[in-house]
């Protein structure tokens, strides 16, 4: 059988293969999954190299893009402390990413509108939590997906154990139903964004060269897209890949500016560039801030807002959701704007040779 995962090839199709010592391995014990946390900080599977000896070589299991991954039939210990067995995986630190959905049957997650897009683009099945925040744009991103029954949804205030125990496994169970609502996320999904946006661009100014690149930029991909680049911005939302990317704009000397935290803003006038060791207020920034001087970089022009984050506050008073000092961040549809504005506005202004750039 071969399956798409846009832009990548997964093929489970039988070969006769030996692991190589950079064949990545799959190593399971009562229901938890072997991993080792990467250099940057995010987490992959372990190699071959990684593990002690095996009594019984591990067997084949699928490739993907060409890399045959391989599944250990003997048990294996963590023998470090970078390796270790968890019992799940944050598809947000997961690397590659492509392969936590290549193996998921079914998803449970909030729906922004990346995660809706991301889903629907691969044809995944999937039960949509909407996080109650701002006007209710979560619900709005998955109910068309819903409606053309490809998924499900459930309020927040509803999601609970008792609702999982009624609902899940029964939804795993039927596979008639999974493939329907994959078959049904699929139609629904988009999956030439890129280009789209490049179309758009060269509509608006057909003398701009646009080049589409479907590639989700992560360590260890995408390297190489900047290449040639006179300026790269930075808009992405993953801390990986911001860090990745400061990093590859560092080593090639190509001037980036990065964009900091959206979420919680509700005032557009308050976004600045800055150096990032001259933030303040927001929590991305004390994030990358930390994080860069790691990697040996103290400095890096930002577009930050000076606004400090609202808290939200849909639950009622006595709810103990109100006060979780973790909850996600939302964003309003006009502060991301604002801010890519102010981003585009300092990289014309430096290609102008108007703005030194002395705060990067």
């Amino acid at each position: 059988m071969i399956q798409d995962i846009a832009p990548h090839r997964y093929d489970n199709t039988f070969a006769p293969a030996a692991p190589a010592q950079s064949s990545p391995v799959l190593c399971f014990r009562e229901g938890q999954v072997l991993l080792r946390r990467t250099a940057s900080g995010v987490l992959a599977l372990p190699c071959l190299e990684d593990l002690p000896a095996f009594s019984t070589p591990p067997r084949f299991a699928f490739r993907l893009d060409g890399t045959a991954y391989f599944l250990a039939l003997a048990p294996v210990d963590a023998p470090t402390e970078a390796l270790y067995f968890a019992p799940q995986v944050s598809l947000r630190q997961a690397e590659p990413q492509h392969l936590a959905f290549a193996c998921a049957d079914l998803v449970i997650c909030r729906s922004g509108a990346g995660t809706v897009s991301e889903l629907t683009a691969l044809g995944l099945p999937a039960i949509y939590v909407p996080l109650p925040i701002g006007n209710g744009e979560q619900r709005f991103n998955a109910q068309p997906v819903v409606d053309a029954h490809g998924g499900l949804m459930v309020a927040d205030g509803e999601f609970n154990v008792d609702w999982v125990r009624r609902h899940v496994p029964q939804l795993l169970a039927d596979s008639e139903t999974l493939a329907e609502y994959g078959r049904n996320a699929w139609n629904y999904g988009i999956r030439d964004a890129a280009e789209v946006m490049a179309e758009r661009v060269r509509d608006i100014n057909p003398a701009c060269r646009a080049e589409a690149h479907t590639v989700f930029y992560l360590p260890g991909e995408g390297q190489g897209l900047i290449d040639g680049c006179d300026f790269v911005a930075d808009a992405v939302d993953t801390v990986a890949a911001k860090l990745a990317l400061a990093e590859e704009c560092r080593d090639k000397g190509i001037p980036l500016v990065s964009a900091m935290g959206c979420g919680n803003k509700l005032d557009p006038s308050r976004f600045r560039t800055a150096d990032i060791a001259d933030t303040r207020v927001c929590p991305l920034c004390r994030v990358m801030r930390r994080e860069l001087k790691k990697r040996g970089i103290p400095h890096l022009p930002v577009v930050f807002s000076d606004e400090p984050p609202r808290r939200p506050g849909e639950y009622p008073d006595g709810d103990e959701r109100r006060e979780d000092k973790h909850a996600l961040p939302g964003s309003l549809s006009f502060v991301p704007g604002a801010a890519g504005l102010v981003l585009a506005g300092y990289i014309l202004r430096r290609l102008a040779g108007i703005e030194d750039g002395k705060d990067g």
